[in-house]
């Protein structure tokens, strides 16, 4: 099973507003250079300091649903992750090894939609994202990804 990079983004501090990128620098145990992540000021890197969280997907997909459903013209970026994907079901990944461009990650968590989230975007995040917010993950190795990448699952070591 493959999927693509559809989109990638950064934001420098927890509260800033993401940049799109077309290519970034991954550091192993540490996420995207110059993301808040990185940094250890993202939303999620103290209360889980063991998991090493460093990454967030979200699958295009839910988001096209969602916006659909609710008519709303909201951009990718929005959506406050790092990695939006395309053709892969990110949720599958939870435990599980997976790579892009040879760089391994591992997958920890669903995301799920927070409070702050559905007050900046539609109320209607808590619900009908539950379960479809995307993953966090811990990046294992160091190097470059970049929009249009495969994202490889399935024997990786």
């Amino acid at each position: 099973m493959t999927g693509k990079i559809a989109q990638i983004f950064i934001a420098p501090t927890a509260e800033s507003r993401l940049l799109p990128m077309s290519a970034v620098r991954l550091e192993a145990e540490r996420g995207i250079v110059g993301d808040r992540y990185h940094a250890g000021t993202g939303s999620f890197s103290k209360p889980h300091p063991d998991l090493k969280l460093n990454l967030t997907l979200i699958e295009a997909e839910e988001i096209d649903k969602f916006k659909r459903a609710h008519d709303v013209d909201l951009g990718y970026g929005e959506f406050r992750h790092n990695i939006v994907t395309r053709g892969l079901v990110l949720n599958t990944l939870i435990g599980k090894m997976f790579s892009i461009n040879g760089i391994r990650m591992k997958g920890i968590e669903v995301c799920q939609p927070c409070e702050k989230l559905a007050r900046s975007l539609h109320p209607a995040v808590m619900t009908d994202m539950m379960h479809r917010c995307g993953l966090r993950a811990s990046v294992l190795g160091s190097g470059e990804i970049r929009v249009g990448d495969t994202i490889e699952t399935g024997n990786i070591p």
